[in-house]
């Protein structure tokens, strides 16, 4: 923005040129570019002091007037001492007037600030947000006497799109008389992240706002703030989720100070992109836009912003567990996408080399064997022992299939066959489960099987294995409250589809007979709460 800066420069040295309008667009950093501007040159000009006024609810034109005093700094600290020594006798004698019918000291007040503000830099800012009690005329007639009469310079900074009309017409018509120069403030996207940040703007921030158009320079600094909040303790404990943690810190902030008419946080965390897609609401195609555009898909990890976006804190013991998840899940997609890299190698061209191909994959198992689905293993050592025989990769299959095994305690040979693996791989993988001596106790069963809308079949194999004594023994010990709820599932769910069921049940049912035979309080549990029949 040279051409600006250099423009109000001249306008500031030019002693010809007393008012100056920066006008621009809501939310562009006017008000920001001016401080900083100033900020910048503020050595090189010779103004007595400056005073900064903004209109915001101002009701009447007396206030304005007694802002311009109460908030001027000094730029020229000498002039300004000489001046104020010459007012204290004069101060000291009207404070000792008595004026009848008026207010002496606010008398004293108003002539000891009208002999102050002279030579000022004044800045007059939201003019678009004043009261309607002040009228844009009375404004600018005050501008005009500080022009005229007291050798001041001033900048008024405005939205020229939020004027209302009466304003709008009331500055038309004096403009010519009191404007001397008139700025439009256009700052680029790219040129606002600049200010924010100087350095290097984050790729997931410029790309949001350059994808919604988005040109407000606040709320670029409401996401830098977001994102400085998070990013120590996001890096210090959730490394492999700060990419993703950052684009939607971006997301949400932009959502909460920019859109919030068009889709709350609370809308944000409750959608659903199917009950939108499938619904017929006008309201709600339009919020399915939007969050189209804004390529915003919800996560678990959107509660830990919106949080911090509500509340202004965040206590981080409250999401650790769903933090430490998402973190995992993150780091076992980033290894999935190296290990893709690595395929594409083979996949797209002739360039690489096989010793290269088969070195990076040889490096990227050892590092990564316990973080890899055996079915990836398995392919990728099948793949490099055809391309040179003399690898030897039986260690890291090995590795890999141990810990598939110790991780599938309940799998059969269909589920090996759905996994794609070699022959000689699934051989191995159906001895080592065999071997194992793992054995499940009949409460976890029945939980499994019971306990829950579905069930794995697989289970009832595990169950077979205890006779009809375990289950007397288990029905007569078991402390768990829900037993009688379990035993009733069980009956209910199973015993007719095959013949590992119906021992089962036929097992189960011989223990409760032994159950009623212990008293009458059993055999009425037995009967009225599991079998359902009429007490006799």
């Amino acid at each position: 923005m040279n051409a600006i800066s250099d423009a109000l420069l001249r306008f500031l040295k030019d002693d010809t040129l007393k008012v100056a309008v920066i006008k621009g667009e809501w939310g562009v950093g006017k008000t920001f570019f001016w401080r900083n501007f100033l900020n910048a040159v503020k050595e090189e000009l010779s103004f007595r002091a400056y005073s900064y006024v903004s209109l915001f609810g101002t009701q009447h034109i007396s206030d304005l007037k007694r802002q311009v005093f109460a908030n001027f700094e000094m730029l020229d600290q000498k002039s300004m001492s000489k001046h104020l020594e010459k007012l204290k006798p004069i101060s000291t004698v009207l404070k000792s007037v008595k004026v009848p019918y008026t207010n002496s000291l606010g008398v004293v007040n108003d002539l000891i600030e009208s002999k102050i503000v002279e030579n000022f830099l004044v800045c007059i800012d939201d003019i678009e947000r004043k009261e309607d009690s002040v009228s844009g005329s009375s404004v600018l007639g005050f501008i005009s006497q500080l022009k005229e009469e007291k050798s001041c310079k001033i900048i008024i900074i405005y939205n020229d799109q939020q004027l209302d009309e009466e304003t709008k017409d009331q500055i038309n018509e004096y403009r010519e008389k009191v404007v001397d120069l008139e700025l439009t403030y256009r700052p680029t996207i790219q040129e606002n992240l600049s200010i924010i940040w100087p350095d290097e703007c984050p790729q997931c921030v410029s790309e949001t706002f350059l994808t919604l158009n988005l040109n407000n320079i606040r709320v670029m600094q409401r996401v830098k703030w977001t994102l400085e909040y998070f990013s120590e303790e996001i890096a210090a404990n959730y490394l492999n989720l700060i990419d993703s943690f950052k684009a939607k810190c971006v997301l949400l902030t932009v959502i909460h100070h920019a859109y919030s008419r068009s889709v709350s946080l609370k809308e944000v965390l409750s959608t659903s992109y199917i009950s939108l897609y499938l619904s017929k609401d006008e309201k709600d195609n339009e919020r399915l836009e939007f969050l189209k555009k804004m390529q915003f898909i919800p996560e678990d990890q959107d509660a830990v912003i919106v949080e911090y976006l509500i509340n202004g804190y965040v206590d981080f013991s409250n999401f650790h567990n769903l933090l430490a998840s998402k973190n995992e899940q993150y780091r076992l997609s980033n290894i999935n996408e190296q290990f893709r890299s690595i395929w594409s190698k083979y996949h797209s061209g002739f360039i690489v080399p096989q010793d290269e191909f088969i070195a990076s994959a040889m490096s990227f198992l050892k590092k990564h064997i316990r973080d890899l689905r055996l079915s990836d293993v398995s392919s990728t050592v099948t793949f490099i022992r055809r391309l040179d025989p003399k690898c030897d990769l039986t260690s890291l299959l090995d590795e890999s299939i141990d810990l598939f095994v110790s991780q599938a305690d309940r799998i059969d040979g269909h589920d090996l066959q759905m996994l794609n693996l070699a022959p000689e791989v699934r051989s191995v993988i159906e001895n080592k489960l065999a071997a194992k001596t793992r054995q499940y106790s009949i409460s976890e069963l029945f939980v499994a099987l019971a306990g829950s809308d579905s069930w794995n079949p697989r289970d009832i194999k595990h169950l077979l294995k205890y006779s009809e004594d375990d289950f007397y023994e288990w029905i007569a010990t078991e402390k768990s409250e829900d037993v009688v709820d379990l035993l009733k599932e069980f009956l209910q769910r199973f015993g007719t589809q095959n013949e590992d069921e119906k021992a089962i049940v036929a097992r189960i049912q011989s223990a409760l007979d032994k159950i009623k035979e212990r008293s009458s309080i059993d055999r009425y549990r037995v009967e009225i709460l599991i079998e359902k029949k009429h007490p006799v």
